[in-house]
């Protein structure tokens, strides 16, 4: 089907807008101890298990952390004298998910680069590019993997449209196109593979799709632990297939735990040898308030408020659930998922969470409101005047979007703080 109009104009905005972003952020991959995709202490720490692992074989992150050139020189040495008082490791309380993502094609990166360089250290530029294109790649199979689960509720041609919307309006845009050495990225790919997944069992239950479910849900979890909330889909699901086939589902469910046992597994061994016991909670004097949720702080506040920055979600927050209970057209799973996200991200103690180009906290819920704006869509495209609306609004949200991305990329407005409507208006001034 070839595409509409409106569509033809998101996607060349897409394919222009991007690439600016990514090769802004990216030059200087290939300049040799320049700085590369890694900018700060969350993105170290995932890549200091991955550098350790293939480069040393092992799990002692002191010398890599020597090496490392991403931290300020006080953080680096507070962090090489942070070890545990029993098993003398290096504390790091990242989880390993990105790192273990990422280890085939870092893996093949060092051993392909071994024959060029005698006893390279993981930290060259070729390395990071791999892995900078290897996430890209992840990036991209995503979104098609979030549009062929929008189009099982909407048509096709509002599927993409209200994908490519959205994904530009939304914090998104940064996470899959300029901040890769973070986790979001990652956690967005593997949550689409995980609804996908769970929508297909309806379809066809099969033991690879339950062991593939499995897998990812497992990966997930040591990813970002508190994306847990997004595997109460899959659950449901899961949950109602055994019902209707319990003597068969059973097989499969204890192939498809074996499967999430794996990942989880690996996180557990690492824990036990850096920290001498099997469960730990590695973010120390982190703490949640689950009697004092940031509730609305966190989803309008000026610092990295979700709809604060990017408003055009509201507008599909409100379609979604108006369409899940007046029409059911999306699952009511999905509320009691994004419920629960709300809930423990907004009892953080960092509900802003920190350097954050919005709040990335949310990257999954994304889908949530890309089938909500698709569904006001298709209630308006009936009506010229309502359409008219709904595209300005649309095209609003994303130079909106597009200018404080810029602004926040070239430090014009700050990172860490709240920002006033005006500061990011008048951010380049």
């Amino acid at each position: 089907m070839p595409f509409s109009k409106r569509n033809r104009a998101l996607l060349w905005f897409a394919l222009i807008i991007s690439p600016i972003f990514l090769i802004y952020q990216g030059w200087d991959l290939f300049i040799e101890d320049g700085e590369p995709i890694l900018q700060g202490n969350d993105d170290s720490g995932y890549f200091l298990w991955l550098n350790s692992w293939v480069v040393d074989g092992d799990i002692d992150l002191k010398n890599n952390l020597v090496d490392l050139n991403t931290l300020t020189p006080d953080i680096r040495h507070e962090w090489i004298n942070n070890t545990h008082p029993t098993t003398g490791h290096v504390l790091n309380k990242y989880p390993v998910g990105w790192a273990l993502m990422n280890w085939p094609a870092y893996k093949l990166t060092h051993l392909l680069y071994g024959f060029i360089k005698e006893h390279p250290r993981g930290t060259e530029p070729i390395y990071f590019t791999v892995i900078w294109l290897y996430q890209l790649a992840l990036g991209l199979l995503s979104l098609v993997l979030c549009h062929r689960i929008l189009r099982r509720f909407l048509p096709d041609e509002t599927a993409l449209w209200a994908l490519l919307a959205t994904w530009l309006a939304s914090p998104l845009l940064y996470y899959q196109v300029a901040r890769l050495g973070m986790v979001h990225n990652q956690v967005f790919f593997l949550s689409m593979v995980i609804i996908r997944l769970s929508l297909k069992l309806r379809d066809t239950s099969t033991a690879i799709n339950w062991m593939l479910l499995g897998f990812a849900s497992g990966m997930l979890l040591i990813s970002r632990p508190t994306a847990v909330a997004y595997l109460l889909i899959p659950f449901w699901y899961c949950l109602h297939q055994i019902r209707s086939n319990p003597k068969a589902e059973y097989k499969r469910l204890g192939i498809g735990i074996i499967a999430g046992a794996i990942p989880l597994l690996v996180q557990l061994g690492i824990w036990k040898e850096i920290y001498g016991s099997w469960f730990v909670f590695s973010y120390t004097n982190e703490s949640f308030f689950f009697l004092k949720p940031a509730l609305w702080s966190s989803l309008f506040s000026n610092r990295h408020g979700l709809f604060n920055w990017h408003p055009l979600l509201l507008i599909g927050a409100v379609g979604w659930i108006i369409a899940s209970f007046r029409k059911n057209a999306f699952p009511k799973v999905w509320i009691v998922s994004f419920a629960l996200v709300v809930y423990i991200n907004s009892a953080w103690w960092c509900w802003w969470f920190g350097s954050s180009f919005g709040n990335r906290s949310y990257e999954v819920s994304i889908l949530f409101f890309m089938a909500g704006l698709g569904f006001i869509y298709e209630q308006f495209k009936s009506s010229k005047i309502k359409l008219r609306i709904l595209s300005a609004a649309t095209l609003t949200a994303i130079l909106w979007n597009v200018l404080i991305l810029s602004e926040y990329m070239t430090n014009h407005i700050d990172r860490e703080l709240a920002v006033s409507y005006l500061e990011r208006l008048t951010g380049w001034f």
